[in-house]
């Protein structure tokens, strides 16, 4: 049997390797200002990006964070934000205090919108689009077509597909999620 030579062949055989694929997950990061009326407030962000798995021609956001470098009234720095807005509110403006605030999710999605424009993002990526500022239009043909390559792609993620509304009602009134199949089959009709 031959093949037990080549087996005693392997211990000395020389290990020789072979490069299958290479891949880079930068962070690309930067300061943004967001403006509300005179009310302005200085952001630094970084974000991990990567190659959307099982679809390369999109790019994910593995990780993102941001912290409030300042805030300022009409360009005048305020020392402790928080305290000056409680200040409002101790002085019977409450709706003036709360104005002075931007939603977390809305910085969010400012960054996510600016990060294609980023200096280094063309560089790295080309014209591959961010996938999290795609439409849902958009979104679903990309799944559909990762689902056509594999019919097995994300399969069991019920969250994603409910909420790109690929699920059926029955009789009762009660939402079943589609299947692959069934997602291909309906998107190519």
């Amino acid at each position: 049997m031959e093949i037990f030579k080549f087996l005693s062949d392997i211990k000395n055989a020389e290990v020789t390797t072979n490069v299958v694929k290479e891949n880079v997950y930068p962070e690309l990061n930067g300061t943004i200002t967001l403006n509300k009326g005179i009310y302005s407030v200085e952001y630094t962000w970084w974000a991990r990006l990567c190659p959307t798995y099982k679809m390369e021609d999109y790019i994910s956001i593995d990780d993102l964070e941001f912290d409030c470098n300042k805030e300022s009234i009409e360009g005048l720095p305020i020392d402790n934000f928080t305290k000056f807005k409680q200040g409002l509110i101790d002085h019977g403006m409450k709706s003036v205090a709360d104005s002075l605030h931007i939603d977390d999710s809305e910085v969010k999605e400012i960054i996510m919108a600016t990060i294609p424009n980023h200096k280094f993002y063309n560089g790295l990526f080309g014209d591959k689009p961010l996938f999290v500022t795609l439409s849902d239009d958009e979104k679903r043909k990309a799944y559909v077509q990762a689902m056509s390559n594999d019919i097995t792609f994300r399969e069991n993620d019920k969250t994603m597909k409910r909420e790109l509304g690929w699920v059926k009602t029955d009789e009762e009134g009660v939402h079943e999620i589609l299947t692959n199949e069934e997602i291909i089959e309906q998107y190519y009709k």
